[in-house]
């Protein structure tokens, strides 16, 4: 069975959304003590709307299925980040500094979608914050806070998100 990109994009969006379902349930069962729970669910969530946004393209106007979805998958990574902090219980970062950063990402994204269209720079950003994201939590879940039963299951797909990003940008 041979599938199309778009059904790959929305299989994958279902998964996320499925994901989404099972961490916002999961965080009304454990303790609150648990933190970063609802973060992972708003962050699968998030990734779930953005590849149902990206298997829009062609079909919804770019600055939909391009420029929207970007910026929720960019989201998605920082809420990510922001839960695994709080599951670590260390200190987040302010909010401040992350609006800066989606503000010069989405000037980035407008520039390069609606001025000049040109996928290379959108690709090599999104998978550059991809790559930052993944070898982040490597080190964030190596070096800071307590050690957790599967940490080693975490971070060798990590390792394995760092490949991929990678991947994206050589092919």
């Amino acid at each position: 069975m041979i599938f199309d990109l778009r059904t790959v994009i929305v299989m994958s969006a279902i998964s996320c959304l499925l994901m989404a379902i099972v961490l916002f349930g999961s965080s009304k069962v454990y303790p609150r003590s648990i933190e970063g729970l609802k973060h992972w669910g708003w962050g699968a969530l998030g990734f779930g709307v953005a590849n149902l946004l990206f298997s829009l393209r062609g079909l919804a106007p770019d600055w939909l299925s391009i420029i929207v979805a970007n910026m929720i998958f960019v989201v998605s990574y920082i809420v990510w980040w922001r839960g695994m902090c709080l599951l670590r219980g260390l200190a987040l970062s302010p909010l401040r500094l992350w609006y800066m950063a989606l503000a010069a990402v989405l000037l980035f994204l407008l520039y390069f979608t609606l001025v000049q269209p040109i996928i290379a720079p959108r690709l090599f950003l999104i998978s550059g914050i991809g790559f930052a994201f993944y070898s982040g939590m490597v080190w964030l879940v190596s070096r800071r806070g307590q050690r957790l039963r599967g940490d080693y299951v975490f971070i060798s797909l990590m390792v394995f998100g760092c490949l991929f990003t990678l991947v994206r940008v050589v092919a």
